[in-house]
């Protein structure tokens, strides 16, 4: 657990004297944290500290649930000799906080645009009240408000004009990317001659070992997306280890005219959507869906109807990835089969974590390789690895090709050309009208459409944009040429002096 320094301090006065009054108002004494020396509305405290927001922590979900705290080091009594630290509960905290501005509405800070006539002199002031409430932080009263509590009780505070500096706790999460992922460990035998092995290459599809006499296939589409190799093969030598990312490309629409196409999960959603207020060790399973009117298009869900309404970044589809494959009924052979167990494979809502290989959790851990290593299965207590085999994916190419007026149906140009379309396509819709990946499938294509967009595969590169990138370049190697000749006049300037 870390601590983070807000930055912000609380003003005695007036936090003790306006709670005081809040109750004439309908809003419970203790219930605001004012901040010294933010007292204008228009310019309000900051809501991030180092990347992390302020309130937006939650530990746990519903009526459980743990709001995040603001702290400070306090004297608890007049009769204390140290400081010690001091919390309160910030009112409506939770991962919706974050994004929020401060004086918007779900923010925990807020400005209190009345005037208040804090120092008790009728004669000062407009009608003998002198000040402004100004900003502040929304807390629960009560007796979790151990801040406001010691503000209010300890009479050592009376002629503190401020606070020390008030801090969040956060956890950090150190890990790489890659670590946020499941991965597969492929392991080459060092002793393998016949026939030669390789490196496993992206975008190869896995499936079962098979022999001269059988033909096992998966049902569905798993394909390297990423490699991390470990140790080189080296024949006699060295075994080759590697850790393949691995996706599912068999996800299909519900529609009937379309659910016999099959699309990779979204290569865009690979690394769960990470908050640094709440990091997850070990994210739910996503629930890849494919959208019904975008064809081609698909993201992860929490497996809630409707899908497209439910659609959740901060789930793992390598996780779900993973799960799939080892599901999968097409592994044949007996014996051979992963030994997983447990777990919702297609409920409602995310997997209930009871899955398990080999009899261990199917979850994170922490520490080295081994340590977090699970084996698919065992024999007699020891790793027992399944063996498979990966084959070349389809590739189709095609390059610099002008394509107009695509996404608008079969009817060419009568239903294409500008005077007859009758709907403006989304950026999905355009981008996918152009080209489709279709079960691990590739498409190595390139073209321009009719407004000069220039596309790869699935990405666009948009040109005015890219005019706009190479302006602000420029100026970036301009203002860093103005700062080396900065530097080298003020090192003559030395020289000379």
């Amino acid at each position: 657990m870390k601590l983070q320094s807000t930055g912000l301090t609380l003003t005695f006065k007036r936090t003790t004297f306006i709670n005081s009054q809040l109750s004439s108002e309908g809003v419970a004494p203790g219930s605001r944290l004012y901040l010294y020396g933010y007292t204008t509305q228009s310019s309000p405290p900051t809501t991030r500290v180092q990347g992390f927001t302020v309130g937006a922590r939650q530990d746990g979900t519903g009526a459980n649930a743990v709001p995040d705290k603001i702290f400070c080091l306090l004297n608890a009594t007049s009769a204390a000799t140290q400081a010690t630290i001091q919390s309160a509960e910030i009112a409506g905290a939770g991962p919706s906080v974050s994004g929020v501005a401060a004086g918007a509405v779900g923010s925990p800070l807020q400005f209190d645009s009345n005037t208040y006539n804090i120092d008790g002199d009728a004669n000062t002031g407009v009608n003998g009240r002198e000040a402004v409430g100004g900003w502040y932080i929304n807390v629960n009263p009560g007796s979790t408000n151990q801040i406001y509590s010691v503000l209010n009780s300890n009479s050592d505070y009376t002629n503190v004009t401020f606070t020390p500096t008030t801090f969040i706790r956060r956890i950090s999460d150190p890990r790489d990317l890659n670590d946020r992922t499941y991965r597969l460990r492929y392991v080459i035998d060092k002793d393998k001659v016949s026939p030669v092995p390789r490196d496993p290459l992206s975008g190869y599809v896995i499936q079962p070992l098979n022999g001269d006499t059988t033909s096992y296939k998966l049902n569905g589409a798993y394909y390297i997306y990423d490699i991390e190799r470990v140790q080189a093969y080296e024949r006699g030598v060295s075994d080759g280890i590697f850790y393949l990312t691995v996706l599912y490309a068999s996800v299909a629409p519900t529609a009937g005219n379309f659910d016999d196409r099959k699309f990779s999960q979204n290569v865009n959603e690979v690394y769960p959507t990470f908050d640094r207020d709440n990091p997850l060790s070990d994210p739910g399973r996503a629930y890849s869906k494919a959208d019904n009117q975008t064809i081609g298009l698909v993201y992860a869900t929490n497996n809630q109807i409707p899908y497209d309404n439910n659609k959740d970044p901060k789930l793992s589809i390598t996780k779900e990835a993973i799960v799939t494959l080892l599901t999968d009924t097409g592994w044949g052979e007996p014996g051979t089969n992963p030994a997983y167990s447990g777990g919702q494979n297609n409920s409602a809502g995310e997997n209930d974590g009871t899955g398990s290989l080999a009899g261990t959790k199917f979850t994170a851990a922490t520490g080295d390789e081994e340590t977090r290593k699970i084996d698919i299965r065992t024999l007699n207590s020891a790793n027992n690895p399944i063996p498979v085999e990966l084959r070349r994916h389809s590739v189709m190419r095609s390059g610099n090709h002008t394509f107009e007026y695509l996404g608008f149906g079969p009817g060419n140009y009568s239903t294409a050309f500008p005077q007859t379309q009758v709907e403006t396509l989304s950026a999905d819709q355009i981008k996918f009208s152009q080209s489709i990946k279709e079960e691990a499938g590739v498409a190595f294509y390139s073209g321009l459409n009719s407004n000069g967009d220039l596309f790869i595969g699935n990405q666009v590169i948009n040109l005015s944009l890219v005019r706009l990138q190479t302006k602000i370049l420029h100026n970036l190697m301009l203002l860093v040429k103005r700062i080396q000749l900065l530097k080298h006049s003020l090192s003559w300037c030395l020289l000379i002096n």
